[in-house]
């Protein structure tokens, strides 16, 4: 087809094809060469950039050097301009110089341009609807055409967005609403740079020992942006922002983070972060630590449950302190016909903490009371936790399981009922005499029984192995009391408590299935693997099983259906919460229905319970998480504060090219690669050397001692 200017150049108008001739020129006027080194702006992620071209261009696209000295391909309808000016693509260190010097001074021009007054003109009379070419406003802008350097840094204002909108190839003035909106943007944005600046200079300060005060307005913002940075690092929601402020007081990571808010004072050097990413309350509402601190609550409270309990004056129970040294459980026991008459005795915390009380509400959202080395977070305030506390100068109202066992320590018959107790002493394994099984030494008669209790414990121990139950062997514990060290295991009156527990919780479960009650009951299927009958497992054992046993869950039932399941794992048919009312939200509501029985009042129906189990869910999960990282945590503690020398480690099992293994003393498993043949098996024990440990940034390299990969 003809093109349509060749009937134009036939006429005789000499204006006419003057005009058509430039148009037709303009039109065929040679593209911008892009030539390798040839400095180019092109368009990435909606910014104008500066670069430079590697090679020649094949087919529609281009290869950049970024600013970055990155190599990336861009469309050649991405390349907004090519100057003529040139730099060499040889030595990355000077290329990326002479770019950033190119890049520099152009930025500079473009802020230099009025364009204020630019856009006031092209905006103003019969043009201000039209769309304008970049050529068109260099030539309204300079009044003349421009050279190069100006068009480009005229480009770049334009691209900024704060006077013109562009429309494909053109720019358009905008409106002088949104002029004045984009004014107020910037000058937002130029307040915000002016005090983050000011921030990374203090910050830079207190990394440097300088002086906390005084402290920049935005501070506590700041602060803020530290903590989400310390927690997630570059997944925190505000990382842009708290990457901008790190980057301006030259730190990087959540570890500098971590660091700089220590040397505020705003956190300690070995925060648990675990704690403060679950979002757990650390301290109690105002309206509940008040409740639990006023006279007239424990008034209410205790009077009235004592007026429908009997006092206990025969067979005076003792109190057994757990592992952590709580006094919440107390137990007697004496001979009868048969078999053995066992009471154990749990505190009514439940009747201190009614529903719907601010108490109430505090402990339904913590879920469970978290026992870390470094602390302690109750579930209710600790006035309440020390009124519930058995000692002998206290009388306290308990619920109180009577558990008939036969000689081969089965359940034959159990009931409930409501008791006042003092208890006649306290057992601690820190007392040692009840460690060697006597109950000698103790005073005020407290060491009466001991013997007979002891036994029974460790008698209910050895019939729920026999039913396959799968009993984990005792760790150490690590404590940061006065720096991270070790706790030994917990000893036989921790052991009893927990057995006595575990007794009271299958005789609350005994009742209500007797009466019908609604319950919440563990559950644990069969482990998927075979468990060694009759006795604790060894540490590879334990190993094994932690993988094969399926978790533990809580299920309601209740009325005339079948129990949801058996605790198999413990080694129980039947088990529900109430014993550990201290502990769980789940055993303090269990205890008011356990309460509600006894005065054959109503309590909580199935469907109340299945949410109460609901609700309470992700509590119990992230306190499992937290008190994981707080034990490995504290324990590569105590490593970081060992010598250098060869440590004694069991191979748990073979993987991979190495060995899992558990550093002895510490319990502290971690994986050690080995370099030739696996001469060990799982159980022989081996020598390992620490080649790099940080509990702060959890991390712990194991390696074979010496040359050896063999048994020690």
């Amino acid at each position: 087809m003809a093109n349509w200017y060749r009937e134009v150049f036939r006429r005789d108008d000499p204006e006419l094809r003057a005009e058509v001739g430039r148009l037709v020129s303009a039109a065929r006027r040679a593209p911008p060469a892009l030539e390798p080194g040839a400095v180019v702006e092109y368009v990435r992620q909606g910014e104008l950039r500066c670069g430079v071209v590697r090679k020649p261009p094949r087919g529609r696209a281009v290869d950049i050097l970024g600013p970055d000295g990155g190599e990336l391909s861009v469309r050649r309808d991405k390349i907004a301009h090519v100057s003529g000016e040139h730099i060499a693509t040889g030595r990355r260190g000077d290329f990326l110089r002479e770019l950033a010097r190119v890049d520099g001074r152009r930025d500079g021009a473009s802020r230099s341009l009025d364009m204020t007054t630019l856009w006031e003109v092209a905006s103003e009379g019969v043009d201000a609807d039209r769309d304008w070419e970049l050529d068109e406003l260099a030539a309204l802008y300079f009044g003349r055409a421009p050279d190069p350097a100006e068009r480009v840094a005229l480009l770049r204002a334009l691209w900024r967005g704060e006077w013109f909108e562009r429309r494909g190839q053109a720019w358009h003035p905008m409106a002088p609403a949104r002029v004045a909106d984009r004014r107020q943007e910037r000058e937002r944005r130029r307040r915000g740079a002016h005090q983050r600046d000011t921030l990374s200079a203090w910050l830079r300060r207190v990394v440097d020992d300088g002086p906390l005060e005084p402290r920049p307005p935005g501070a506590d913002e700041a602060v803020a942006l530290l903590e989400q940075a310390a927690l997630y690092g570059s997944e925190a929601e505000s990382a842009a922002a708290a990457g901008q402020l790190m980057r301006g007081a030259h730190l990087h990571g959540p570890v500098a983070a971590l660091e700089v808010l220590v040397k505020l004072g705003h956190w300690d050097a070995d925060e648990n972060l675990e704690l403060r990413r679950s979002g757990a309350p650390l301290t109690f509402a105002a309206a509940a630590a008040e409740a639990a601190a006023s006279a007239e609550l424990g008034q209410a409270a205790w009077p009235a449950a004592a007026r429908r309990s009997r006092r206990v004056w025969l067979g005076r129970p003792v109190a057994l302190a757990d592992a952590d040294g709580g006094c919440l459980l107390a137990a007697s026991a004496r001979r009868w016909p048969g078999g053995f008459l066992v009471t154990v005795h749990v505190p009514a915390l439940a009747l201190l903490a009614p529903p719907g009380s601010q108490v109430d509400e505090e402990a339904r959202t913590r879920g469970v009371s978290l026992r870390l080395p470094d602390r302690y977070l109750p579930l209710v305030p600790e006035p309440l936790l020390a009124m519930a506390s058995l000692s002998p100068q206290a009388v306290v109202p308990c619920v109180s399981a009577e558990v008939l066992l036969g000689r081969d320590l089965e359940v034959r018959r159990c009931r409930l009922r409501r008791r006042r107790v003092r208890v006649r002493g306290v057992w601690r394994d820190s007392d040692g005499p009840a460690a060697a099984g006597t109950g000698a030494g103790f005073s005020g008669g407290a060491g009466r029984g001991a013997g007979l209790l002891l036994d029974l414990a460790r008698g209910l121990r050895q019939r729920r192995l026999d039913r396959g139950a799968v009993i984990f062997p005792p760790r150490p514990r690590p404590v940061a009391e006065g720096g991270a060290h070790l706790l030994p295991p917990p000893g036989p009156v921790a052991a009893a408590a927990e057995e006595f527990s575990l007794l009271a919780s299958h005789a609350f479960a005994l009742v209500c299935r007797q009466r019908g009650v609604a319950a919440v009951y563990r559950v644990q299927p069969a482990p998927r693997a075979a468990v060694p009958g009759g006795r604790v497992l060894d540490p590879v054992g334990a190993h094994l099983q932690a993988r094969a046993l399926p978790r533990t869950t809580f299920e309601v039932g209740g009325g005339k259906a079948p129990p949801p399941g058996s605790w198999t794992g413990v080694g129980l048919d039947l088990s529900v919460p109430g014993a550990r009312p201290a502990d769980s939200y789940l055993d303090l509501v269990m205890q008011r229905q356990l309460l509600a029985g006894l005065d054959r009042a109503a309590g909580m129906g199935k469907e109340q319970l299945r949410r109460t189990v609901e609700d309470t869910a992700a509590a119990r999960e992230a306190a499992a998480q937290i008190g994981r990282a707080a034990r490995r945590y504290w324990l590569l503690k105590v490593l970081e504060e060992r010598g250098d020398g060869p440590l004694p480690a069991l191979v748990l099992e073979r993987a991979g090219l190495g060995y899992v293994v558990e550093v002895e003393g510490l319990g502290l498993r971690d994986y050690v690669p080995v370099r030739g043949e696996l001469a060990a098996q799982p159980g022989d024990r081996i020598e390992v050397e620490v080649e790099q440990v940080s509990a702060r940034r959890d991390q712990l390299r194991l390696a074979p001692a010496g040359s050896g990969a063999g048994p020690a």
